[in-house]
């Protein structure tokens, strides 16, 4: 299905609309989902099983932001979304005695005041605290906190009481460089402040409305990093030799460093448990160590810092779950296993082991795996799961000079063209060279597994069984010796179009030429929908639509489609045909029902030409722009084959996982037959709260994501109804 590259810019205007009706999916050789924009210092929290990280960033080039990653899935708020204020954020805080987000950040650049924005989650809004006015005379926050009643009190650079309409400057009088570090929420409601004052710690007790009820100067430390406040409220202080343990009666108790190999300097330190963990390095060797202190028993353990990826670099925060240690730079987040130490996973902006961009053709094969071929840059497959690039997937890219397009035939074999034909068979690759080499762009294969080879320079070739045969103008009725695109129907038909010679289609026997009513001979792809009909992509004619032996045209004055440059077209299992354009700005696609045409803005922000589009069993439809992520995009819900599965016997729907859940947990069902479903949910009331699937899904086992980020706490019904089918069941979300 593939053709020659013309590589022709027309941009031209349209209406955007119908991008908000689908799910889409984004892979690319740098995008985890992981963001852009590295995580600063403190900038990342943990919060049940979700990962929270802030963003600096600038205008132009890489906005700021905050990620949540609740273990799979990445979302990216940048400002102007649900009412987000900010460009560049500073630092990001939660309070787990209210459970409330907040950040403190900047609107624009560099020349702007930070101030302070609340999430309020129930309505999936964010709040600002005062503007830029209020927060004027704010030098750093790194601490907040919010007592029970709903009171915001901020310090670093000073002590704050943040109102709706102003900040209640809080420093003790005569006291002008009074910084309150860290504050703490006690159980009696007063707010313990750690103080760095002038190379010197002090610990405040402050009671709100009252002012400072006590105050003491600690002796043993002169510097702490976080400190951490134990189920008894004793304090414990991190340095780079010694931890100190201070009690509210005055005592303090040192716990020195008991390494007397290492001169350690701790980077960062966090708690779990009864235990503090620090990231810390050697300043003679610049060696890392993660070093863990148990409060209780009063033990120090050092293990050597894993770097599986030699990507390190300055270390910019860490954070420690029941089961799990993160430590952040500006290359990504790195995890480890907490009780061995052993990593286990990185993300970043370049590891989802796809190749380059430039995905020139997809297939999916009979095992339900998806194979990727991206120019210049190799193959790749795709289990639903995980990325294979490695032996035995990948091919030797120093023989293939040039690779456009694959095929799937009866026997599972995948084959690639290009300089030459490729195919995987029995775990590995094998290569057959014709004589001459051709520089192939287009292959499909018919019942018959003869595989049919477009070759742009000598002619139409057919391989089977390690032969190559040519149909030429000399030795046949083709129309040219330049075809560009070959596709075969559901009737066995080969289709053959050219670079300017137009249409001929091929039944076994003879060569049919459709060329009248035309407007031009460049063909770029071909497709049929799911009711028969032929579809030619004209690249510079719009779109051809074949019927009773005669074609309709559709072009940017008569129909929907805003480009005449279409590359690649492709038609999906509910009749619809997608349509790719050469140039799109911004990047989108076109879906034709038949009647109507609807456009799905992929990325307003960028343009590219659309290389290539698939669709597969689930209705998933996969775009390849150039020199951009792969899109998968669905009305209903993104649902990736794993394997080959056997199909269901009865229809089923399962209890959510997990449950009770916060905020997201994973719905599954079974159909044993194609028929029209759709998966909502209700609150105890009976209302609608969210659509997650509506619309013809053939049978199988599908496993869908439901995300309540912007639900309150409280008993949920999920009710599938497929076909005549119909159940409900209960999940309880805890926040």
């Amino acid at each position: 299905m593939k053709r020659f590259l013309f590589y022709l810019l027309m941009f031209f205007p349209f209406l955007l609309f119908g991008q908000g009706k689908y799910n889409i999916k984004v892979f690319s050789e740098n995008n985890t989902g992981f963001p852009l924009g590295g995580a600063p210092v403190g900038n990342f929290i943990v919060r049940g099983n979700e990962f929270i990280i802030g963003h600096s960033g600038n205008d132009n080039l890489n906005p700021g932001g905050v990620t949540f990653f609740d273990g799979e899935h990445w979302k990216l708020v940048t400002r102007g979304e649900n009412g987000f204020p900010f460009t560049s954020v500073g630092r990001i805080f939660y309070t787990n005695n209210t459970n409330h987000l907040y950040v403190y950040g900047r609107p624009y650049g560099y020349s702007t005041y930070y101030w302070i924005s609340r999430f309020n989650e129930a309505e999936n809004h964010w709040e600002n605290l005062g503007d830029s006015s209020t927060f004027q005379a704010v030098n750093g926050i790194t601490t907040l906190c919010e007592t029970d009643n709903g009171d915001v009190y901020i310090g670093g650079g000073g002590f704050w009481k943040v109102t709706p309409d102003s900040l209640i400057d809080l420093k003790p009088e005569g006291e002008p460089l009074f910084k309150a570090s860290f504050i703490h929420l006690l159980s009696d409601g007063a707010l313990a402040l750690v103080t760095n004052y002038v190379d010197v710690i002090y610990v405040c007790k402050y009671l709100p409305g009252t002012g400072i009820v006590e105050e003491t100067h600690l002796d043993s430390i002169q510097y702490t990093y976080t400190p951490f406040w134990d189920d008894n409220e004793n304090l414990w202080l991190t340095g780079n030799d010694k931890i100190v343990k201070w009690e509210w009666n005055g005592n303090e108790t040192v716990y020195r460093n008991p390494f007397t190999d290492i001169n350690l300097n701790i980077y960062y330190a966090t708690s779990n448990q009864d235990d503090i963990w620090m990231l810390a390095v050697n300043v003679n060797s610049n060696d890392y160590y993660i070093v863990k202190f148990n409060t209780v028993d009063h033990t120090w353990e050092k293990h050597d810092f894993v770097d599986p990826l030699y990507s390190w670099n300055y270390p910019l925060g860490m954070q420690v779950t029941d089961n799990y240690i993160y430590i952040t730079n500006n290359d990504g987040i790195l995890k480890y296993n907490k009780t061995s130490l052993e990593f286990l996973d990185y993300w970043n902006q370049n590891n989802t082991g796809k190749p380059g961009n430039d995905i020139t053709s997809i297939v999916i094969d009979k095992n339900k795996h998806y194979w990727f071929n991206s120019l210049n840059q190799g193959i790749s497959m795709f289990n639903g799961d995980t990325w294979n690039t490695e032996s035995p997937y990948d091919i030797n890219k120093s023989n293939v000079v040039t690779s456009w397009d694959m095929c799937v035939d009866n026997l599972n074999r995948v084959f690639l063209v290009g300089d030459s034909v490729y195919y995987y068979a029995n775990a590995a690759w094998h290569t057959a060279k014709p004589s001459p080499s051709f520089y192939a762009t287009s292959v499909a294969y018919d019942n018959n597994n003869n595989i049919w080879i477009a070759d742009n320079y000598t002619g139409l070739c057919k391989y089977s069984d390690g032969n190559f045969t040519y149909f030429t103008t000399s030795n046949s009725d083709i129309p040219g010796n330049d075809p560009n695109a070959v596709f075969v129907d559901k009737n066995n038909n080969l289709w053959i179009g050219f670079r300017n010679s137009g249409i001929a289609m091929y039944d076994g026997s003879t060569f049919h030429t459709y060329n009248s009513g035309l407007p031009q001979n460049v063909v770029s792809d071909f497709a049929q929908t799911s009711d028969g009909t032929i579809w030619a992509a004209l690249l510079g004619g719009g779109l051809a639509e074949f019927s009773n032996g005669s074609w309709t045209i559709f072009n940017s004055n008569n129909s929907g489609i805003s480009s005449d440059y279409v590359r690649t077209i492709a038609g999906d299992n509910e009749g619809n045909l997608w349509i790719g354009d050469d140039n799109c700005s911004p990047l989108y696609v076109t879906k034709y029902d038949g009647t109507s045409w609807d456009k799905v803005v992929l990325d307003s922000t960028t343009s590219s030409s659309i290389l290539e589009i698939t669709v597969d069993d689930n209705n998933n439809v996969f775009v390849s722009p150039s020199y951009l992520p792969l899109y998968v995009i669905n009305e209903n819900n993104v649902v990736l084959s794993t394997e080959n599965q056997e199909q269901p016997s009865g229809f089923a729907l399962y209890q959510n996982y997990p449950n009770p859940f916060n905020p997201t947990t994973k719905i599954s069902y079974s159909i044993p037959e194609e028929t029209k479903v759709s998966l909502k949910i209700y609150d105890s009331l009976g209302r609608k709260v969210a659509t997650i699937v509506n619309g013809k899904q053939s049978a199988g086992t599908y496993n869908v994501d439901f995300n309540a980020a912007n639900l309150a706490s409280g008993v949920y019904i999920y009710r599938l109804n497929a076909g005549k089918f119909f159940q409900s069941r209960k999940m309880l979300l805890l926040k």
